[in-house]
């Protein structure tokens, strides 16, 4: 099927995320003003193909000053694949799609990255840490409106119920020669298991959560480290299941967090200047699934999201490394965390993703460290602890 769109290229791409999202068993095409559509739709699905794209259209002319910064040290870029030298070389390995193991030059850039901004998270912003356990409670989920939002990135934690007939069929289900990803014989099994909860999308929700119920908070900065997960996976660094984040957050009233989300722009721009990266920072938003939408036309015209935008030469594109994020009381309001003085808090937070961040580094110099330009690695590059 094919419905006439007046698109520009600009416009089809963000399109394009939320209608594969909103609708994975379809494939779209756009090609001279019209959106191919295989299989062919059923009306109502027709129909809220078409508003997904009107509403997106819509947000994307209330985008005020989509790009917020970009840089360009001009170094002369690796042009290759690098994933497949870092494969090549045994730095990362592959338990299956999606999970990587690390060692050699890539875990010692990760780990200088990490160091650098920890230290950047507790020296210069002197934040509070708080450790997180890495998977959330039904409950978060519930009160973030996650799932809402989200359901295709979530990946959920089961355990087999502590009866013998239930750990006796769970075993023989998946041990052995009956082991298998297939979940065709899984009703068999359905009811020995509990749903504990799920693998954390995000790292600062769990301390907001920590916060939660609080009657006179102040002004304050928070940091947390963990490893994050999301249900996509491919044989690259760029795509994990699971990656590990630190995020820096600003809780308290409106101005105070307004303040340090502009101080936080600032920290990603030294930041990865300091790392000679080709880079920009732009407004952007995350495909949701359609049922919710119609927020994004909020979420666009208030600039509530800002990515930092790596280049990868080899594919000509831009990953997204980090982010900084503006929640409004969003968070303040789900977990009831509440002012000294009164009112409710207001957040925002700024978090790097370091195995995407370390395949920008070698995907820009190359795999070879020695190669890589003197003002990263040299005496006083950012890097120069991984020689």
């Amino acid at each position: 099927m094919k419905i006439k769109l007046d698109l520009t290229s600009e416009n089809f791409k963000p399109i394009l995320k939320f209608l594969k999202i909103s609708f994975p068993e379809f494939k779209f095409l756009y090609t001279e003003s019209f959106l191919s559509i295989e299989p062919e739709p059923s009306n109502s699905e027709l129909e809220s193909i078409k508003e997904i794209a009107r509403i997106v259209i819509f947000a994307e002319r209330l985008k005020s000053e989509a790009l917020l910064y970009e840089h360009d040290p001009k170094y002369l870029l690796f042009k290759g694949d690098v994933q497949k030298d870092l494969d090549l070389s045994g730095d990362v390995k592959w338990m299956k799609p999606g999970m990587a193991l690390l060692q050699g030059d890539v875990l010692s850039v990760k780990k200088q990255l990490e160091r650098t901004f920890e230290s950047i998270a507790l020296k210069d912003y002197s934040a509070v840490e708080i450790e997180n356990p890495g998977l959330w409670s039904m409950d978060i989920f519930h009160k973030t409106g996650y799932l809402g939002d989200f359901p295709h990135e979530a990946l959920f934690v089961l355990g087999t119920n502590n009866a013998s007939k239930c750990l006796s069929m769970v075993s023989e289900h998946f041990e052995g020669e009956n082991l298998t990803e297939a979940v065709e014989n899984f009703p068999s099994i359905v009811n020995c298991v509990n749903l504990i909860g799920g693998c954390q999308p995000s790292v600062c929700t769990s301390c907001y959560f920590a916060l939660g119920n609080q009657m006179q908070l102040q002004n304050q900065l928070y940091t947390t480290y963990n490893r994050v997960f999301r249900n996509e996976g491919g044989n690259t660094l760029a795509r994990l299941l699971s990656y590990s984040v630190r995020d820096i957050m600003a809780v308290g009233n409106i101005n105070f967090v307004i303040k340090q989300r502009n101080n936080f722009i600032t920290t990603c721009k030294e930041f990865m200047k300091s790392l000679g990266l080709k880079f920009k920072i732009e407004a952007s938003n995350d495909p949701f699934f359609s049922k919710k939408l119609k927020k994004i036309t909020f979420q666009n015209s208030g600039a509530l999201k800002y990515e930092v935008l790596a280049y990868i030469p080899f594919s000509d594109s831009w990953l997204a490394v980090g982010s900084i994020n503006y929640h409004l009381q969003t968070f303040g309001e789900a977990f009831e965390i509440k002012l000294k003085g009164g009112g409710i808090a207001s957040s925002c937070c700024m978090g790097i993703g370091f195995e995407r961040l370390v395949f920008a580094l070698f995907s820009q110099f190359g795999p070879n460290l020695k190669l890589w330009p003197k003002e990263v690695m040299g005496d006083k590059g950012l890097l120069n602890a991984t020689k």
